[in-house]
């Protein structure tokens, strides 16, 4: 009887190790699901990535019905639930490293947008340096151009923004083009006006001594 009383105490020890094992492995599951959450958190927030309001949705339904699970002490599927929430968050992490890609190429286009403007105003200041008025017409291109850039940007199209903003500022190259022309042309009408000039004087002093000689 002694025998049998100190089995039955074995056994119960054996059905508590293992439930304790089986409880362990439970909160486990459930305490790695959400660290794997909250590093996805991070990482989205690192990147300046904002995850849509519904991302974690099934993550925290199946990690709901994990904890209820344990509560019941219903250990192996507390674990089970919380393996499987864990495995949602794959595809919200497909949806971080597609929304980098995006937010990757929205900096892109915006660079590109902000040199372009940039390189017209240094091509105007440099215009205005030299006396040169430059037509309004001479960046219609440009204009046109950016404005479609800014148009696709706001549309979330920001390859094309991106392609746009830097055709319009290759459309600059023809305006430097225009500004040479007229400077070249500012710098021959000076010219040409100093030997007007010139030659009127000359004429003159030529008049002046004819007179004297007279």
């Amino acid at each position: 009887k002694e025998e049998e009383l100190e089995d039955d105490l074995d056994e119960e020890e054996e059905k508590l190790e293992e439930e304790m094992s089986a409880q362990q492995k439970a909160e486990e599951a459930i305490r790695e699901a959400e660290e794997e959450k909250a590093e996805m958190i991070e990482e989205a927030q690192e990147e300046g990535v904002e995850l849509p309001a519904n991302a974690f949705a099934e993550f925290d339904g199946l990690l709901a019905q994990a904890k209820g699970a344990l509560q019941a002490g219903n250990f192996a599927e507390a674990k089970n639930l919380a393996k499987r929430a864990e495995k949602s968050l794959d595809q919200i992490q497909k949806t971080i490293e597609e929304l980098e890609k995006k937010q990757e190429k929205k900096e892109e286009a915006e660079e590109a947008i902000k040199e372009a403007e940039e390189e017209k105003q240094e091509v105007l200041d440099e215009a205005k340096k030299e006396g040169v008025e430059v037509p309004p017409t001479a960046f219609a291109k440009f204009d046109r151009l950016l404005a479609q850039a800014k148009e696709l940007f706001a549309k979330e199209n920001y390859q094309g923004a991106k392609q746009l903003a830097e055709q319009a500022e290759d459309a600059l190259e023809d305006v430097d083009k225009e500004i040479e022309k007229l400077e070249k042309e500012k710098e021959q009408a000076k010219e040409d006006e100093e030997r007007k000039q010139e030659k009127a004087e000359q004429e003159q002093g030529k008049q002046q001594e004819e007179g004297n000689n007279d």
